[in-house]
């Protein structure tokens, strides 16, 4: 495109030139009228014609540039004009040699820029053609890709296709019930149950993202992380997928926010997103903006006593975070400060020998109640409310500051880190969520174009698995049925007695053959119209088909 934009900005600027050209030549041959003969005249004016033609030739092009951008061969066109822009530079030429000889006046610097425009059009000329071919090439290209496609969508073709993708979906479906019953121990019957609750949870989540695939990953890596086996809950394992897949939480990060969500007695979904208004209630009031990814990943990575002690509370471990940030330090290094605080002895003997050399009253009782209390939203407040102890870093030598920075038992670099975050974090930051409006868990979700459409084919694919799944019992009873007659007939052509063939076994696996194909209705959870809202199941309303 952007060759495009060049080639019709130099045709607008050829034409301009050669129009100006023109116009001066015009203006000294009128100049000279009284004075020449008619045949001079008439030559004259041959001559400004073929400048003429040579500008009308770039309004051809420019029109020849359009349609090859529409995709239509230009190239008898192309070739036309060039042929026209060479015959008029050679009338041109033999024109003005004639008046040369004739003793008319004109300018020879004019005729000469005019002969480089025209050169400069003969060449925007060639590399049109090239364009042109270049496009036809595209063209050509496209035409057999999609010949191609047509060959290969022939009604055989898609049957065929149909075949591999029902086959392929099959082996996939057995591997996700499997995999069930290999992490949790459940048996093959309630293991289908399970997956066939997951692919139901899926169709009704109304979520691109989400299919019964990644639902079966969220299971069986919460079974994993936890060492227990339980249903989690939909919603959980909803969120607990859109955490790891979504937003790039590790496994045990998003275990423990998604399971902290799930004990507040409403939806995680909706306990996440009070989170986040939790960070945008903080921000408002510290004038900063703390971005709520980061407060999930220190809620998701606090240690289980600082998630104890607040509850179990998404929203409280999230104020203690945001509140943490705000004064330039991690939720985990206030936990650090609390304990530091409450060891009496040490920590008010810091204090007293900050104040010697500050000369500053640094009073910490406060912070040592709420330590006390596991509050740790408290603490850091308190602490950044603090104005002395800060001010008094800043500006204090080596020996004061170490001494500033024992008083609440972190190092030097952390104390300096901590002054500088509270710098950086309130630039901007009120102008910018007044442009942009404040963050939502929802917009945290979002998805590209191109990611939006490969989720859609994943999910389109897994639909397939899904509609399927339901026939493994089948599959696996003629599965049996074919390992049975195989031993029958290698012990035949071994030799081998037939007494060792379990009859009862085989007559067992073909009658399972004859009950498992009676397929009912209910089996497709049709009645709950959750199966894909039932959408592939409206035509087999408890009609049974037997093998007859």
């Amino acid at each position: 495109m952007a060759k495009q934009n060049n080639t019709r900005e130099e045709l607008t600027a050829l034409n301009d030139a050669l129009t100006s050209l023109n116009a001066n030549l015009k203006a000294n041959f009128s100049k000279q009228a009284n004075i020449i003969s008619d045949a001079s005249k008439t030559i004259s004016k041959d001559f400004t014609q073929g400048i003429d033609d040579a500008s009308k030739s770039l309004d051809q092009q420019d029109k020849i540039l359009a349609s090859i951008n529409r995709n239509k061969d230009q190239s008898k066109k192309i070739d036309q004009e060039l042929i026209k822009n060479e015959a008029n530079k050679a009338t041109i030429l033999r024109k003005a040699e004639i008046l040369r000889r004739n003793g008319v006046e004109f300018s020879e610097r004019d005729l000469f820029n005019s002969l480089l425009q025209i050169d400069a059009a003969i060449e925007n000329l060639n590399v049109l053609k090239e364009q042109n071919i270049e496009k036809q090439r595209e063209r050509n290209f496209v035409g057999e890709i999609l010949e191609k496609v047509k060959n290969h969508l022939s009604v055989r073709r898609l049957l065929q296709l149909a075949v591999v993708a029902t086959v392929n979906a099959l082996k996939d479906g057995s591997t996700l019930t499997a995999n069930i019953a290999q992490n949790t121990g459940l048996s093959a019957q309630n293991s289908l149950q399970l997956q066939k609750n997951f692919a139901n949870l899926a169709a009704n989540s109304g979520e691109v993202f989400i299919n019964s695939t990644r639902l079966n990953e969220a299971f069986t890596t919460l079974a994993s992380q936890t060492g227990i086996v339980s249903s989690f809950g939909g919603d959980t394992l909803v969120s607990f997928t859109q955490l790891t897949e979504q937003l790039g939480l590790g496994a045990e990060q998003a275990t423990q926010l998604a399971l902290v969500s799930r004990l507040q007695g409403t939806s995680t979904k909706s306990t996440l997103e009070n989170t986040v208004a939790t960070v945008n209630a903080i921000n408002k009031q510290n004038g900063v903006n703390l971005s709520s990814k980061e407060i999930f990943n220190d809620i998701s990575s606090a240690s289980k006593a600082i998630v104890v002690s607040l509850g179990m509370n998404p929203q409280l471990l999230a104020q203690a975070a945001a509140e943490a940030r705000s004064l330039g330090s991690t939720l985990g290094e206030i936990d650090q400060i609390a304990e530091s605080l409450l060891n009496f002895e040490s920590s008010i003997e810091n204090e007293l020998t900050a104040e010697l050399l500050t000369g500053k009253q640094l009073n910490f009782e406060k912070a040592r109640l709420l330590a006390l209390n596991n509050d740790l939203a408290g603490v850091s407040k308190e602490l950044a409310d603090n104005e002395e102890l800060f001010s008094s870093f800043a500006n204090g030598n080596r020996i004061t500051q170490q001494a500033i920075a024992d008083t609440i038992g972190v190092s030097r670099d952390q104390m300096a880190e901590m002054v500088m975050q509270q710098k950086f974090l309130t630039l901007g930051a009120q102008g910018f969520t007044a442009e942009y409006g404040e963050q939502t868990y929802q917009q945290m979700l979002q998805l590209s174009a191109t990611q939006k459409l490969e989720a859609s084919m994943v999910k389109l694919k897994t639909a397939l698995v899904d509609l399927v799944t339901p026939l493994i019992p089948i599959i696996d009873a003629f599965s049996n049925v074919i390992s049975g007659v195989a031993t029958f007939t290698s012990n035949v052509v071994s030799g081998g007695s037939s007494r060792e063939i379990d009859y009862d076994k085989m007559a067992s696996a073909m009658s399972n053959i004859q009950v498992n194909t009676t397929t009912n209705y209910s089996g497709f959870n049709a009645k709950s119209q959750q199966a894909s809202n039932g959408a592939y199941v409206n035509d087999v309303k408890y009609n049974k088909v037997g093998m007859g």
